[in-house]
């Protein structure tokens, strides 16, 4: 008669138990996803001013800042002042509590990443003495971290009519970090116009602009940037050149 070895049954009872151990350990909970926030600011600034957004976080997340863009006008364009860039913890009662800074000219690629806990945060930018007029300062907060989006990369044909003094505008998405280019192909009247790049503000339905350049029709591109992944906008304005209402053509590439 075959017999089991002592040495296996005393040996079972214990891998019995390390089984239902391991088949009983209770599962841990996962952590809260915070939801894919990419808000945008926008406000008039003065100089030596301060302008404050407040923002919230579920859960622990990374957080980016940009200074996307600072547009004076009178005329209409672009400018590049340094500026103090803040990310702040919000009290309440004793407002904005400052954890990270920086001095930054504005541009399409962000200039602060900081892991942060739950809670609400200011995100803040001061004039430190390159404003010499009043201007309109746009920031990006992107919450968690933005390293790609669904999409190819592509090349767009922008085009409409355009009335004097008017604008028109058209969104695209960068996938990921890259090079976006746009080139004003054809205007009524060979005109002189106003060919910009800007973030795309979903919540205000419309285009904060970031680069603006002056030009017209031919060789191009007229605008060419680096930009981290996101929602963005490509523009034309008039702001006196046309006689009447005409039409033109952009072409804007984007990774």
């Amino acid at each position: 008669m075959f017999t089991t070895p002592k040495s296996v049954v005393t040996c079972l009872p214990l891998v019995a138990a390390l089984v239902l151990a391991a088949c009983s350990e209770p599962t841990r909970p996962t952590p809260p996803v915070q939801p894919q926030s990419l808000e945008v600011y926008s406000g008039p600034i003065e100089p030596g001013g301060t302008n404050t957004y407040l923002f919230s976080l579920q859960s622990q997340t990374t957080v980016q800042l940009m200074l996307a863009g600072v547009v004076a006008a009178n005329p209409l364009r672009s400018i590049s002042p340094v500026m103090r860039l803040e990310l702040a913890e919000w009290s309440g009662t004793d407002g904005c509590k400052v954890v990270a800074q920086a001095d930054v000219e504005p541009r399409l690629t962000s200039q602060m990443q900081r892991f942060l806990n739950p809670g609400t945060y200011c995100a803040q930018v001061t004039d430190i003495g390159g404003l010499s007029e009043p201007a309109a300062v746009t920031i990006r907060v992107a919450a968690p971290a933005i390293v790609s989006l669904p999409g190819e990369p592509g090349t767009r044909l922008f085009g409409s009519t355009l009335t004097p003094r008017g604008s028109a505008a058209t969104t695209f998405i960068a996938t990921n970090q890259g090079r976006v280019t746009v080139t004003l192909d054809a205007v009524s009247e060979n005109a002189e116009v106003i060919v910009a790049l800007g973030v795309a503000d979903l919540t205000a339905k419309t285009c904060r602009y970031s680069v603006l350049t002056r030009t017209r029709p031919g060789g191009g591109p007229h605008i060419d940037a680096v930009v981290d992944a996101g929602e963005y906008c490509a523009a034309i304005v008039d702001d006196g050149a046309l006689s009447e209402q005409g039409t033109f053509q952009l072409t804007i590439t984007y990774p």
